[in-house]
């Protein structure tokens, strides 16, 4: 019988442990986060076996990695790999939304009664924005918008569209095409 050496004695071995005395404690066919879950393992000094996919010619296999690790550690286990999914989980959120000190608001640009849907679009008579066709168009329009700019669209005969801003607004309004048509981040 194979004996497992405890916690905090020396090094682990990781490749012949029994596996009637395991307990699969992962699965995936990510290799970068079964890498990063057996480093989790070995820091926590968490005895373990891993079985890599084995492909064989014209026979089906199975191409995920798994984690095994004896019966009396895998609560322990099952805790580290929960609490760094979990973490991985909240930075990718955090990187999905910004930083609320990060957030951009639009300008103070006298448009504290702006209603988008109560103006005059006769108004909006330069023109910030023309193209063939449609593929920026929406994105400007939006980007306006969400900045309280008024602005309308007029779609001509041949498909081009043209986008007009109201005069005081037309500084504001060619920042946001030029950072929409140059993809640069606002300053």
């Amino acid at each position: 019988m194979e004996h497992l050496p405890e916690p905090g004695h020396g090094p682990i071995s990781t490749t012949d442990l029994p596996d009637e005395s395991l307990k699969e404690t992962w699965a995936g066919d990510d290799e970068g986060e079964c890498n990063s879950i057996c480093d989790l393992l070995k820091d926590a000094e968490i005895p373990f076996k891993l079985k890599q996919p084995n492909p064989q010619f014209l026979k089906h296999w199975d191409s995920r990695f798994r984690i095994g690790v004896p019966r009396n550690y895998f609560d322990r286990a099952a805790e580290i790999i929960d609490k760094e999914a979990a973490d991985e989980e909240e930075e990718q959120r955090a990187m999905e939304l910004p930083a609320e000190d990060d957030v951009v608001t639009a300008p103070d640009l006298d448009h504290d009664d702006w209603d988008p849907d109560h103006w005059n679009p006769e108004d909006a008579t330069v023109e910030v924005w023309s193209e063939n066709g449609e593929e920026t168009t929406w994105m400007i329009e939006a980007s306006l918008r969400e900045n309280n700019i008024y602005s309308r669209t007029d779609v001509l005969a041949d498909g081009s569209r043209k986008v007009f801003v109201v005069p005081n607004d037309e500084n504001r309004a060619r920042e946001i095409v030029h950072e929409i048509k140059d993809a640069t981040p606002p300053q």
